[in-house]
């Protein structure tokens, strides 16, 4: 799977190039954000930090997506019970992004904030591959960029 970054410095979501519904990449309801995501080209979006969370994905790439991603947090290489291995986006890119399939692509999009100090939560919004031409035409600019 390709993985495109994207700069959220710039941009603050995407227009589904079928139903013209913005999907951003920042949301607070759970429901109105999952309801664009069925209503829109993409076929999930995956949290870094939660590669196994597949609340926002569409079959068959959901059932799809569980197989692989237990198939790789289960396996005897990664001991997420220690700390040096516990680096989830890295077991995401590296291993399940990669070996996944060739038909999608993935868009990588770290937003930034603050908790307890500065923090940042990387998404992946995946799409089929021939939506790939028309990603930099979709992308929503920040206004204030």
């Amino acid at each position: 799977m390709k993985i495109i970054a994207i700069d959220t410095e710039s941009t603050v979501g995407m227009l589904c190039p079928i139903s013209n519904q913005s999907i951003m990449w920042e949301f607070d309801d759970a429901d109105e954000f999952e309801a664009s995501i069925l209503a829109s080209v993409l076929e999930g979006v995956i949290a870094a930090d939660f590669p196994d969370d597949v609340t926002f994905c569409k079959e068959p790439f959901k059932s799809e997506w569980l197989k692989t991603c237990k198939y790789n947090v289960c396996s005897e290489e990664y001991d997420l019970e220690n700390e040096a291995d516990d680096n989830y986006e890295e077991l995401f890119t590296c291993d399940i992004l990669e070996k996944f399939d060739d038909n999608y692509i993935a868009l990588d999009v770290t937003t930034y904030g603050m908790a307890c100090g500065p923090s940042s939560f990387t998404s992946y919004f995946i799409l089929d591959k021939k939506y790939e031409s028309l990603i930099a035409n979709l992308l929503i600019k920040d206004e204030e960029s």
